[in-house]
């Protein structure tokens, strides 16, 4: 029975995950620094467009650029990275 509630749990977050990262993903759009996909930034008030996971900062429209698509294994580190933030995002709002 605690497996199954396990599962469910994995299953919700992962579902839960791929609906965040759908919203704040931003198709093609790098980072000049580290070139890693960048998501819509939360801080779009204070001027910041982007986020960018890898190196943990908020960024500028001119501080990215429109490079290559997601690769399967670019996906994957987005998913590592954006779960803490997903997680946050969670116990913010209970």
């Amino acid at each position: 029975m605690l497996k199954v509630k396990k599962k469910r749990h994995i299953n919700s977050m992962k579902k839960k995950l791929r609906n965040y990262l759908r919203k704040r993903i931003q198709k093609n759009v790098r980072c000049r620094r580290c070139h890693k996909i960048v998501l819509w930034s939360d801080l779009k008030s204070q001027g910041y467009t982007y986020q960018c996971l890898d190196c943990d900062e908020d960024l500028f429209t001119f501080e990215t650029y429109v490079g290559d698509d997601i690769t399967a294994d670019e996906m994957k580190e987005i998913k590592r990275l954006a779960m803490p933030l997903l997680a946050s995002t969670n116990t913010a709002t209970h």
